[in-house]
């Protein structure tokens, strides 16, 4: 078994968004665990990310997260863990609305 803690994240609507107007919140079991503050890749590498490691997929390469584009999201190991019930806010930096929500039992 491992603990790798990956999660990917599918723009599966019809929006385009610009990816470095929003940020993630990871909670575990509703206690939050983790903000990945950039959506963007480039923004992200220079900055500092505290419980995440890296972000990829082609929904972080430009500034626009497109339709049906992913982003990989690898948190610091042992963040996710089986049975904890994992959930992820995506929210807009500029009005403070979160724009997606889901949960899952890792």
């Amino acid at each position: 078994m491992t603990y790798a803690s990956r999660v990917t994240l599918l723009n599966n609507g019809s929006t385009v968004y610009e990816n470095d107007c929003l940020k993630a919140v990871f909670y575990v079991n509703g206690q939050r665990v983790c903000i990945v503050q950039t959506l963007n890749g480039h923004i992200f590498i220079p900055s500092h990310h505290y419980g995440v490691k890296t972000i990829g997929g082609k929904g972080c390469r430009t500034e626009h997260w497109n339709p049906g584009e992913r982003i990989d999201i690898d948190l610091t190991d042992a963040t996710l863990y089986p049975g904890a019930e994992v959930c992820v806010e995506i929210i807009d930096k500029r009005d403070g609305k979160v724009i997606s929500k889901d949960a899952v039992r890792a």
